[in-house]
């Protein structure tokens, strides 16, 4: 395993993110292992979207810090989340609320329809 540990407290990341971190380290790591992905299927108000959301921003700080110290051959990828349209307000509330220095996000609605930024 490369980057903070579960136990690191990043202050970057608000302090709603800090119960969760180990959680979101753990999908980091599955991520990147040779399962290259999971599900996160806990029940609602658990906090999935908190969870994903730290785990994006873990693997940026790492990247960033890489980086930072000079290591060569960084590559910065977009991450893709998908979700049903109710949960577009949620998941901006949390990325304004916790990550707005972070994460810039985007929303594509497919080709049929313009793509908005409801920070506009």
């Amino acid at each position: 395993m490369s980057g903070p540990g579960p136990s690191r407290r990043l202050p970057e990341l608000g302090q709603s993110c800090q119960p969760v971190f180990a959680d979101a380290y753990i999908c980091r790591e599955i991520e990147r292992s040779p399962v290259r992905g999971g599900i996160l299927a806990n029940d609602c108000g658990i906090g999935k979207t908190i969870i994903y959301l730290t785990a994006i921003c873990i693997d940026i700080l790492d990247l960033k810090h890489r980086y930072e110290a000079g290591e060569e051959g960084i590559n910065f990828h977009p991450s893709l989340i998908v979700i049903p349209s109710y949960l577009i307000p949620q998941v901006f509330n949390e990325i304004a609320y916790n990550f707005k220095e972070l994460l810039v996000p985007h929303i594509y609605c497919g080709v049929a329809r313009k793509s908005y930024d409801p920070f506009q």
